[in-house]
Order: C-alpha cells, then structure tokens, then sequence
C-alpha cells in the first residue's frame, strides 16, 4: 500500500542492482532520564544481496551520552541493537534526533532517531516551611516548597507517622502546580506531624522526599457542652429569639476560646442568626444568614480555622466565625455563656437548638529531651550490634526513660534493624527504657561495600516536649566488635554477690568474657546511676555502691537484668 503524499508526479521502479533493506524502531521514543533506549535494526537482501553491513552513528552524541552497538556489523537475516545511555549526560535538549549511517561497499544510508527528552532530575525540590524541627505551629499553617523546572505538578501529603498509610493521613492533595498548599481543616492540637511532597512530570512521580517533622501548639483545653439541649424552634410567626445557656464553673483568664461543634436545625437557614454572649456581656456574630437552600446548620467556628463560611454549614468544618472569638480575650471564663438564635422570618417548619459546644484554650510550655549520648555504632561486615544507652542515650527534665518515646521515619539501607526480633520500619515505635534494657534493638549488617549507614528518628516525651528528626549512624568495617554474643554468654554465666550490699558488689562470670560486656546499674526510675564494663578477657568486675541510698536497683549484664538491694 502506498499513501500518494506528493503533488508532484513521480513513479516507482524495481531494483536493478542487489542491495540490502534496514528496518528498525521504535524510531521515535519518549525517555525518561535517567534510563536507557535499546534501538533494534533488522537487515534483509534485495536481489540476493549477501553482504556485510557496517553500522555506525554518525550524530555526535550530547556530552556523557554514550552509545555502543551490540554488534556493529551484520548481514540479511540478522539483528543488531543500539544501546543508549543518558544516565551522565550534562545537557540534553527537549528533542534528541540522531543518524545512524548503514555502509556496505559503495551503497550508504541513513536512518533517523528522534527522542523526547523528559529530565526526572527534581533535585531542587525541597521543603520550607514548616521547617524541621519547629514546635508550636497553629492549627492553621501553610505548606510551601522550593519548585523544579522539570516538575509539571507535585504531590502532598500530611500524617500524623512517617509511615504515611491510610489511617495517618491528615490531608493529601495531587496535581499542585504551586508551591504551596493550604490545609482544608484545622490541625489538631498536642500532634506530632510528619509532611513530604514529590514531584511528578509525563514521566510519572519521582521519590517522595524525606518527611519533615513539626508539632502542633501546646495547649490544653477543656470542652463544655449544653445541657439544656434541644430548645424548640417555632415555624410559625413573626421574628423571635431563643436561647441556650450553658454554665461554665472555672475560673480562668481567657487567652483562646472556640466552638467546636453546634447544630441548629431550621428551615431555612437564611432566615437565622447565630450570636455567642459572654458572661461580662460581650456578644460576637458566628453566623448570619449567610446560606440558603438547606435547613441545617451543623458546623465548628474559630479564628484559626483556613476558610470563612462555605455553603452548605452541614458537615461539620470548623469555620471562621463573621466575628472574631478573640473579642473574649481577657474575659473570665466563669458565668452563663448563651448561644442566642435569631429567626427573622418563620419558614413554616419547625427546628430546633440540638447541641452546641464551647472549649476555653490555654498554651503550656513544655521542655524538650536532650540527646546525652550519640555516637556512631561499630559493626563488623555481615555482623551484628545491639543499640545500648552507651550509644544512645536521651533524658528529660519533666519524664523517664519509659516515657521517651522514639519514632523512626527511615530505617536503615544496607542492613536490618530490629526492635525485639521484628523488623524496624518506617513508624515503628520503641522507649529509651528499652534502649537501657539493652538487647531489644540491634542493626544487622546486610553485606555489601556500603561504610556507613544511619537510620533517622524523633522523640517525644507525655509533656509536650520533642526532640525534632535526628541520625544515628553505623560504621561498618572490619575491625569492629560485635556485642551480640557477649549479651548471650552473660546472661547465662553471671554471680554476683553479696546482694544485700552494704557498699562492695562483685560479678563473677563463669569464663572470661571473649570480647566486652557493659554493665549498667540502674534505679527503680530508670536512670543509669554507674556504668562499667567486663573487658576482653576479664571475668571479674567490682562495683562501688557506696553512697546510695538504701533500697532496690537493677544491674543490668549485657542484656540480663537483675535485682540487687543496696542496704541502708
């Protein structure tokens, strides 16, 4: 079939000479960097040609491209294959085309290879704000990003883990085209949140980039809800008022006062006027007449909501209030607090004042655990290491060691970490009592070249405080010492005595210790009073407990932990 695309005329004759045919594809082709594109060619005889072919690229390529044929030369009934690779290239243009020369003898010819260059290099993607780390962020924040010429949209998530599955999410969007992005509902309060963007081009998305961490206000409120619930509403008449009084018995300053929730039910909601009046007299409009076409009223106010009032009020969003709450600032909490309904036209139905809710605010300051000790764990290639508070330790002023919860955002790469024999992943939770405990965290070595490896984590304590995302690393090489069997031998192979003791504790292990073994004394809180340690070849240890005070404490050796009584 031939497809007649000339004006001109012109006519096609029979070959006369032996030649040969080279068919090839795809001839056009999307890349995605940084992969690489196979072209197969495929030769065949005219007039029983049986001749070799040479084949060679005659484009330069653009710098770092590369380019080699499997076979550079065949003959009819065989196949060759132009291997491409993008994957150093410094510079490409949107539209890649490229010749290949085919020789044989006298008789050339070309073909042509065009490419449609997508870049996936979103290496200027990063996160802004909120940056890592911060404390304190109101319920209603911003999210914004640094952008990349190769992006075409990004991808938004907030949860409140790094594990991101479907019962974490907070708010996800697609398809943004900004940097920016404006959460559709308040935040909760007291929340460790955990945000990332990726960026996504005709290629697809690219990785997510690495979670940034932040915690909402500390604060502490104290809901009240209406007892007086349901008050009737008339659907006939003229303009009336009814009211709701809820008594509230606490004394306090207010520094931040919301609705959280309130239903009406009145049709229409056109026709009705919601005002809040304090104690002291203070009246702020929540909402007036403000929708139609719906005869409930079922929503939240408070300043800090994202968006004034959005039609229909029905599925309960917390809305900015038409005036603000912080009118009330100032003012005791103490007293009759009314929610007064204003109908200024009967709509033929009944309704009523179902329930309404009001919650008084009040910020904490909390502080925040401190890292005592980090440092870089030792592990031989394909061995493995226990995770002691020696390496890693954190402590808090206001809590201990059991409240120090540790959340891990990435695992570790070129090997396993496991908390008490299961795998660590992304979200997986463990205490600092556990770290002190020792033998329930431990990293595995996988194999391979890698030197270093790190998994990173964040800690909260049951104040408030947080200790925003940090490393800790694993060197990997070969003179380093794995604890694991020691922990097994000790467990096994330790006396200890006398127990009471008035001051002198001595260990015994039943053979000498073939590499080093920590002991921890700990009291009934958690925190670490000494520390020493068995070393290569020692089966003898004597603790000094002189000077603390009369009662019970654990000894921990390796991983067992005893008790032992310190008399008075």
């Amino acid at each position: 079939i031939f497809f007649d695309i000339s004006n001109q005329n012109f006519r096609i004759d029979p070959a006369t000479e032996p030649g040969f045919t080279l068919t090839y594809g795809p001839a056009f082709e999307q890349i995605c960097l940084p992969e690489a594109v196979n072209i197969d060619f495929s030769a065949g005889s005219v007039l029983g040609f049986n001749g070799t072919i040479e084949l060679e690229l005659a484009t330069e390529l653009p710098e770092g491209a590369t380019s080699v044929f499997t076979s550079p030369t065949l003959t009819p009934g065989e196949t060759t294959t132009l291997n491409l690779s993008f994957s150093e290239a410094v510079t490409l243009d949107e539209t890649l085309e490229l010749r290949v020369r085919a020789i044989s003898g006298a008789d050339t010819t070309f073909r042509t290879l065009v490419f449609d260059i997508v870049n996936n290099d979103f290496s200027q993607v990063a996160l802004v704000a909120p940056v890592e780390g911060v404390a304190d962020v109101g319920l209603s924040t911003d999210f914004g990003w640094t952008l990349s010429p190769n992006a075409n949209s990004y991808d938004f998530q907030l949860a409140t883990s790094p594990a991101f599955g479907p019962d974490d999410l907070v708010e996800t969007a697609t398809r943004l085209t900004e940097g920016t992005y404006d959460p559709t509902s308040l935040l909760a309060s007291n929340q460790l949140h955990f945000w990332r963007v990726r960026a996504v081009n005709e290629c697809g998305p690219g990785p997510w980039l690495e979670a940034n961490t932040f915690r909402t206000v500390n604060e502490v409120c104290t809901p009240y809800q209406a007892t007086d619930t349901p008050i009737n509403l008339p659907g006939t008449g003229g303009a009336f008022t009814r009211t709701s009084v809820l008594f509230v018995d606490a004394e306090g300053v207010i520094s931040d006062v919301t609705i959280p929730s309130l239903r009406v039910d009145y049709q229409v909601v056109s026709n009705v006027r919601l005002t809040l009046v304090s104690p002291a007299g203070t009246r702020v409009v929540l909402y007036n007449e403000n929708c139609f076409n719906t005869g409930i009223l079922d929503l939240g106010f408070d300043d800090d909501a994202p968006d004034e009032i959005i039609c229909p009020p029905d599925d309960k969003i917390v809305f900015q209030p038409l005036e603000p709450l912080s009118a009330f600032a100032g003012e005791n909490t103490f007293g009759n607090w009314t929610l007064e309904v204003r109908v200024s036209e009967a709509g033929g139905s009944v309704g009523g004042i179902q329930n309404w809710v009001i919650e008084f605010c009040a910020g904490r300051t909390a502080g925040n655990p401190c890292i005592v000790r980090n440092d870089t764990l030792d592990v031989p290639p394909d061995g493995a290491n226990f995770i002691l508070d020696t390496d890693l330790l954190v402590e808090d002023d206001q809590t201990g060691p059991a409240e120090l919860i540790y959340t891990v955002i990435s695992p570790p790469t070129a090997g396993e970490l496991t908390y008490q024999d299961q795998p660590v992943i992304a979200g997986t939770q463990f205490r600092q009592q556990d770290i002190n405990a020792g033998g329930t965290l431990k990293y595995r070595h996988m194999g391979g070249a890698t030197e270093f490896d790190r998994f990173s984590f964040v800690v909260e304590d049951n104040e408030g405080g947080y200790l925003s995302r940090t490393d800790f690393v694993f060197h990997i090489f070969a003179g380093a010492i794995s604890s694991t069997d020691n922990l097994a031998l000790a467990t096994d192979h330790l006396r200890y005595y006398p127990n009471p003791t008035s001051g002198r504790l001595y260990l015994r292990l039943r053979e000498a210790a073939p590499e080093r073994i920590q002991v921890h004394l700990f009291d009934l809180q958690g925190r670490s009073l000494r520390q020493s340690q068995f070393a290569t070849g020692q089966d003898q240890l004597e603790l000094d407990l002189s000077g603390l005070p009369g009662g019970i404490y654990f000894l921990r050796v390796g991983t067992r932990t005893v008790k032992v009584s310190v008399a008075d």
